[in-house]
């Protein structure tokens, strides 16, 4: 069992995903109250990988049978440890699950400061579960609603209510803009996958509506944000 796996399991580049929303919420609690804790900072950070590591492991554990070496980008695809046999489908199951564990462990020390960051880690979890396991939902249709909803609305939930310890004083409508910012990214990292996704018999939005319209779509959704 490599390091090296390990790393390129955990697609550093993608915590760019769920570090933006977290950093935005955060932003806006110090816009609310005028306070700010580099401490909680970290610790938002720390709680921000772990979601990051929970979802991109178990994410290619979901999709193992029809990851494919050929249908990769720096954004989009999926890792590849599995294609290659770098990582076994137990090894990364074992690790997301052991992101999760953290990570509720992590909310729940949190709640000592804001009790929203308890129900908001399990809704996390819950909506990835939606997403990849149970119902697969990203295979059914609407991977775009839930991932709107998880990384637009639950993450910046999250900073804010690390910072601030409380959501009251959330500014609620910005929450459509980072809801539809975050439903256009799941269509722009669907893009590359359309021709994997459509063989996987996948309901994304490229696969649905085609490339092109989908590409238009994802850019009028954006902008809309």
């Amino acid at each position: 069992m490599s390091v090296r796996a390990w790393i390129r399991a955990a697609r550093p580049l993608a915590q760019a995903n769920p570090a933006g929303p977290l950093l935005c919420g955060q932003a806006l609690a110090y816009q609310a109250t005028g306070r700010f804790s580099l401490g909680v900072l970290a610790a938002v950070a720390f709680w921000g990988v772990l979601d990051h590591l929970f979802i991109v492991f178990a994410n290619d554990y979901a999709d193992r049978d029809h990851d494919q070496a050929d249908a990769r980008t720096l954004f989009s695809g999926g890792s590849g440890v599995l294609v290659d046999g770098a990582l076994k489908p137990r090894q990364l199951l074992h690790g997301a699950i052991g992101a999760a564990v953290c990570l509720l462990l992590l909310s729940l020390a949190f709640a000592i400061r804001s009790w929203w960051i308890l129900p908001l880690g399990i809704a996390a979890i819950a909506l990835l579960w939606l997403y990849s396991f149970g119902p697969r939902v990203s295979y059914r249709g609407g991977g775009e609603f839930l991932q709107g909803l998880g990384v637009g609305v639950v993450l910046p939930l999250v900073g804010f209510a690390a910072q601030a310890g409380q959501l009251h004083s959330y500014p609620f409508v910005t929450l459509l803009a980072t809801f539809a910012l975050a439903f256009a990214g799941n269509i722009a990292t669907a893009l590359p996958d359309r021709d994997v996704d459509s063989r996987a018999k996948k309901k994304t939005w490229p696969v649905k509506m085609g490339v092109a319209r989908a590409a238009w779509a994802c850019a009028g959704i954006t902008l809309t944000g």
